[in-house]
């Protein structure tokens, strides 16, 4: 038999699942500051490390360290381990507040073959959509070279860096908290709508950019929507990935042609050919419609155990 007492017995209440809508807004505020916390971890033993050569070596030692240093910080698979060590670090924090098994913050359920073509279908759709609505936002505030310069860092160097930074990691990382855990609790709160609409925006807001925000807050109502019809992951971390490829290609390869002459090169501020963007428009409305009618058997979400 079990003793356990209830929590009527205990005079206390079950803990409402986490996280709220003002948990999700201070967790995303949160994150950088970790990130940052992470980073500086690295940063103290360099620079001990670089105090102790420079002063044992020779003159232009400062130069070239300061060199390597900064070569070291921004390559794209430190980037990547310090991401994975930061989501670690927050997952651990979230573990203790949700009270879940990290299998449902994180489920990777098989999806049902019938959701990939539409899924498809909305994707090439939504990516080309996005990129217009990137090239307005880029005619309305023109991308700073500082911007671009961090562009370039992060997908510029050796391409399986800027391939496990932005089409592993990233995905990874990203979908697990922005929905795994912030979609999945706000679902548990609010509406479907409310909570996907919430949780795309914050999804926006972490990226830091108004140039990212906009791409990231279409994309993330998408994923979200995907996750709501699925309870899985799969499709998330999928078009997440997909789309982080296809940048990384265009960022690099953007001048060949004919790519260039259909798409334009990534920092230019030309919009799309109008066929272009219609047929976008075209192939994610059709790929929403067929994807709404595909019969629904996603599993109940569980609230986490009374405290």
């Amino acid at each position: 038999m079990d003793t356990t007492p209830t929590p009527a017995q205990t005079g206390t209440a079950p803990r409402p699942p986490y996280p709220r809508l003002a948990e999700a807004i201070w967790l995303t505020v949160f994150i950088p500051v970790v990130q940052f916390a992470v980073g500086s971890l690295l940063v103290i033993p360099l620079f001990v490390w670089a105090t102790l050569a420079v002063l044992s070596g020779p003159a232009d030692a400062a130069e070239r360290i300061a060199e390597d240093v900064a070569g070291l910080l921004n390559h794209p698979a430190t980037l990547a381990g310090l991401t994975l060590i930061f989501c670690w670090a927050v997952m651990l924090y979230i573990r203790e507040k949700a009270g879940v098994p990290f299998q449902e913050l994180f489920p990777l359920r098989p999806v049902r073959l019938a959701f990939w073509p539409p899924v498809i279908l909305t994707l090439l759709g939504a990516m080309i959509v996005v990129a217009e609505a990137g090239s307005l936002m880029s005619m309305v505030l023109p991308l700073p070279n500082w911007f671009k310069e961090l562009l370039e860092t992060l997908v510029g160097g050796p391409l399986w860096a800027s391939l496990l930074a932005a089409v592993i990691v990233a995905p990874l990382t990203e979908e697990l908290l922005f929905r795994g855990v912030i979609l999945r609790g706000l679902l548990l709160h609010y509406s479907a709508p409310k909570a996907i609409i919430a949780s795309s925006l914050l999804f926006g807001l972490i990226h830091l950019n108004p140039w990212q925000a906009v791409g990231a807050v279409m994309l993330g109502a998408l994923f979200g929507w995907w996750y709501v019809r699925t309870r899985s992951l799969t499709l998330c971390i999928f078009g997440h990935a997909f789309n982080n490829l296809l940048a990384v290609l265009l960022f690099r390869f953007g001048d060949w042609e004919p790519v260039s002459d259909i798409l334009g090169t990534p920092d230019s501020p030309e919009l799309l050919p109008l066929w272009l963007v219609g047929v976008g428009v075209l192939l994610a409305i059709g790929g929403l419609w067929l994807t709404h009618r595909i019969r629904d058997e996603r599993p109940p979400l569980s609230p986490q155990p009374s405290a």
